[in-house]
């Protein structure tokens, strides 16, 4: 979360993009050409069904990818679905080349998700914080979330936050049930200003160069490092680690973080994202993290997002955005950041998502029923570049008059089950997410090799509902 949360104007003084998003004719053809760059691999193998635990080599028949789909079909209604990568080309793709197969998996399966007519939902803090409690901790209830109580599913992206790591909270038994489960983990980190233990707004003593070698902040930035490094290497479930989808410096387009435009120059921060990258991969071995590049504004702040700040293909792997906005523009917001963003990401090969999303200080003032569908997940799936997102993840339910995903009763409630009943979204009990080689790999870690009882029901869901709770929409369902 950030400053841009609540920051409403599409203009900002003495702040001005010096270039701009493909027009809507460059979006097009870049997409229907986007097969000539792609690199095209090997599909991958199916999973025999005897083992929950281990993958059949033997590849599906021609024609059918590893969810027994047709790929003579493209995405939806569009002919020119873009392939960034194949199966076996992940390896050469993934900024950390000796990531580990499960690692592997999880990219490859977020690419297959971009393809797919729906798109992964996400929640901040689903399994930890909820507009009726916060912080489990060890109770053992790592299952219990919002988003459960609202749909009988959970979301398929669980996202963390690295300042309460290191500030002593510990997410582990919470992150080990999310992949057991076969969810996504995912971490942005709100970092301290390392030169002063300052919360990420604080900009003084320059901590952007500061943390370099031989910076004043060196030593303490490795130490937050390290800690990471640790923990990401002990986030085992049988002995298998977690992969986890790593947002870092998220919103450096943006002013204010101590590693925003404000306060670091282009070139010092992809030197500061470089340097990170590289101690994490290579001194410290931490091979199974996925970077995530997530700038802020992408439409106002474009030319610092993806020329002045973008570290290059090497240094990341998922380009993302954080975007957050009212509630009666949103929309509009949104679809004009996917024209801008997804053509650039699908340039270069990379998985796209959005980092974090939804209305600004919360759904709980929103006096659209609907809103969840008609405003946000149905203009993305109808839209040219919004569809080939992979994910969407929103922000934390911190009590009942802050969240950002509804329970029953409340307004926005019956577009969010609507929402949810639709192809257009896809929650961990969905068959097209189960169906994919991570999910497969995750959730066979599990002790008797067997996760949450995700029966398959209603429109490709967890669960049936009752007919009291059928929506205006079901019959786009069906």
């Amino acid at each position: 979360m950030s400053y841009q949360q609540v920051e409403m104007n599409t203009t900002m003084d003495g702040v001005e993009a010096t270039s701009q998003p493909m027009g809507r004719k460059a979006i097009a053809a870049l997409i229907a050409g986007a097969a000539v760059f792609a690199t095209v691999g090997a599909v991958a193998s199916t999973r025999s069904s005897a083992s929950t635990s281990q993958l059949d080599a033997t590849p599906p028949p021609a024609g059918v990818n590893q969810r027994g789909m047709d790929t003579t079909k493209s995405r939806g209604d569009d002919d020119q679905a873009p392939v960034l990568l194949g199966s076996s080309s992940s390896d050469g793709l993934l900024v950390d080349s000796d990531a580990d197969s499960v690692t592997k998996s999880l990219y490859q399966s977020l690419q297959d998700m971009s393809l797919e007519s729906g798109i992964m939902f996400g929640h901040q803090m689903s399994n930890w914080n909820s507009q009726a409690w916060t912080h489990p901790k060890d109770d053992g209830k790592y299952s219990s979330s919002d988003v459960h109580t609202s749909t009988g599913d959970w979301p398929a992206v669980f996202g963390f936050n690295f300042l309460d790591q290191l500030d002593g909270e510990s997410f582990a038994e919470h992150a080990k049930w999310v992949f057991q489960n076969g969810g996504v983990v995912n971490f942005y980190w709100e970092a301290k200003n390392p030169t002063n233990s300052a919360d990420s707004y604080n900009s003084n003593n320059d901590p952007i160069t500061a943390l370099m070698p031989g910076g004043s902040a060196n030593a303490q930035w490795l130490e937050w490092l390290d800690d990471i490094a640790t923990f990401a290497k002990d986030l085992k479930v049988d002995g298998v680690q977690v992969p986890i989808v790593f947002r870092l410096f998220h919103e450096m387009s943006g002013f204010w973080f101590w590693w925003g435009t404000k306060s670091a120059s282009g070139s010092e921060f992809k030197a500061a994202w470089k340097y990170t990258v590289e101690y994490l991969r290579d001194t410290k071995d931490v091979h199974n993290l996925i970077y995530a590049y997530a700038p802020a504004k992408p439409t106002l702040f474009y030319n610092e997002s993806f020329d002045s700040c973008y570290p290059g293909d090497d240094y990341v792997d998922i380009i993302s955005w954080d975007r957050y906005d009212l509630d009666t523009t949103y929309r509009q917001t949104i679809l004009d950041d996917c024209d801008a963003v997804v053509p650039f990401a699908i340039e270069h090969g990379k998985v796209v998502a959005l980092g974090e999303t939804g209305v600004a200080g919360g759904v709980q003032d929103t006096d659209d029923p609907e809103w969840f569908y008609e405003q946000q997940y149905k203009p993305m799936l109808e839209s040219d570049t919004c569809k080939y997102l992979s994910y969407a993840l929103t922000y934390t339910n911190y009590k009942a008059s802050e969240y950002w995903v509804p329970l029953p009763g409340q307004t926005t409630y019956p577009g969010f089950l609507d929402m949810y009943k639709s192809k257009d979204s896809i929650f961990l009990g969905d068959a097209r997410w189960q169906s994919t080689e991570y999910y497969r790999l995750s959730n066979g870690t599990y002790t008797d090799g067997e996760g949450l009882d995700m029966k398959n029901g209603y429109s490709n869901k967890a669960k049936f509902f009752p007919a009291s709770e059928v929506g205006e929409h079901d019959d786009l369902y069906n």
